[in-house]
């Protein structure tokens, strides 16, 4: 589905730009720590049932966006980010390597993350 645009919830929304952006110390997600980061209001078994019906969302949309386990959660390995792309180039453009023609383009380096979001946990992202 490269290319496609999904139409998904805000909450669904805010799970996916979380996964994209924070990277773990582990390869995973744990549900728990999402479900309480995301949903920072709530009790523990609300947070983790909000969750839940934001990864059903998910997958009603894509099956392949992202790869659930009972205690971990983490994008699937083909979905691109483009973050992390502009942060692979900005490493390229800052290090002593020779550059590919692409990597001198940076137009795609400017703009303000997820403007209008108001996330605790974006903050530290930006």
């Amino acid at each position: 589905m490269s290319g496609t645009r999904i139409a998904i919830p805000i909450h669904a929304q805010r799970v996916l730009a979380y996964l994209s952006l924070v990277q773990p110390a582990h390869t995973t997600h744990l549900r728990a720590a999402l479900a309480e980061q995301l949903w920072t209001e709530v009790p523990a078994e609300r947070s983790q049932a909000s969750l839940r019906t934001a990864l059903w969302r998910i997958r009603q949309a894509d099956p392949h966006l992202v790869r659930a386990a009972r205690d971990t959660v983490e994008l699937d390995e083909q979905v691109e980010v483009d973050v992390r792309l502009c942060v692979a180039q900005a490493g390229r453009l800052v290090s002593d390597d020779d550059l590919d023609p692409g990597d001198t383009d940076t137009s795609t380096l400017r703009g303000d993350l997820l403007p209008r979001w108001d996330e605790d946990w974006l903050l530290l992202e930006r």
